[in-house]
């Protein structure tokens, strides 16, 4: 008999030790998924930072196209150069007595302010523009710009 209940308490142990996993198989795992996690981060960074990217060059093409239609239809002039403060910030829209050719003018993807900007102050007037936006996914060495100037 005293065999059979020191059987018993035996198995009982194995039982209770094989049930689960220990703290170490636990930490071992959340550690391997971390570091895995890593470049899949970095990647999805990455790829934000380019669709957001897309989404300013898109905008500046269209502020392009808007100021070109101004353009065609407003005299042949740009609007004056200070009105591209107002009409990069997002406050004022691309019109003229003749229409509206931009009501809204798009901000940036990621502040959701005005963040384009002239390229060079001298070059936004009446006759030629230069907008352009800071690109965030080209950073090395510095970051750089996507700009689109007057077509006329």
């Amino acid at each position: 008999m005293a065999n059979c209940a020191s059987r018993f308490k035996s198995l009982s142990i194995k039982k209770f030790r094989t049930e689960g996993f220990s703290l170490l198989e636990i930490v071992i795992a959340i550690a391997l998924i971390s570091i895995m996690s890593v470049p899949i981060m970095g990647s999805y960074i990455k790829t934000q930072q380019r669709a957001r990217d897309s989404v300013r060059k898109h905008n500046i093409s269209e502020i392009s196209n808007a100021l070109e239609e101004y353009y065609g239809i407003c005299g042949f002039a740009y609007p004056a150069a200070g009105a591209y403060t107002g009409i990069l910030s997002g406050t004022n829209s691309i019109s003229c007595a003749a229409g509206t050719f931009m009501s809204k003018v798009p901000q940036d993807p990621k502040s959701g302010s005005g963040s384009y900007y002239c390229g060079v102050s001298s070059i936004c007037d009446t006759t030629q523009y230069q907008i352009c936006g800071t690109l965030e996914a080209e950073v090395a060495p510095a970051p750089t710009g996507f700009c689109l100037s007057n077509r006329q």
